[in-house]
Order: C-alpha cells, then structure tokens, then sequence
C-alpha cells in the first residue's frame, strides 16, 4: 500500500526537448516581425517603435526579431534584420 501523505522527492533527466501537448516550441529568428512573409524596412520599422514603447510585438513577431535569443529587442536586432535586407 502507497503511503501519499509522506514526502517525495523526484529527479527527472532528460536528453532532448520536452514535448508539452504534441507539440515542441520553436523560436525562429528570422526578421520577418511583421510576418507578411518579406523581410523590409516595415519589419525594421515595427521592431523600432516596439524598442521606442510605440508598439507591443505579439509572440511570434518578438521571436521573429530577438536574433541573439536574449529576451530583449534592441539595436543589435535591428543590425541584423537590415543585414538580411542588405544581402537580398
């Protein structure tokens, strides 16, 4: 018989992504913020005013603008989608 009322203590290891609802989360940085499939001078545009508080990126624009994966949107961001502007 299985005692619940005592304390239990448990480790779990893993070697690869946890998979919550079917699903894995993908976060890709790809300069496309307003997600109108061309990477332009609007999707530099909409990552400034969210830098400035003009603007709230929704959870995919931000993912599509954070390049260094740091949570935070800034200029280095910025520098990178105009790259991907510049080599196109």
């Amino acid at each position: 018989q299985l005692d619940i009322s005592s304390e239990w203590q448990i480790t779990v290891e893993y070697e690869s992504d946890i998979v919550v609802d079917g699903s894995v989360e993908e976060c890709i940085a790809d300069g496309d913020v307003t997600g109108d499939g061309i990477i332009n001078v609007l999707d530099v545009i909409s990552t400034v005013n969210h830098i400035l508080g003009n603007s709230v990126l929704g959870d995919d624009s931000f993912c599509a603008a954070d390049f260094n994966y740091d949570e935070v949107i800034n200029v280095t961001d910025i520098i990178a989608i105009i790259n991907i502007i510049l080599e196109d």
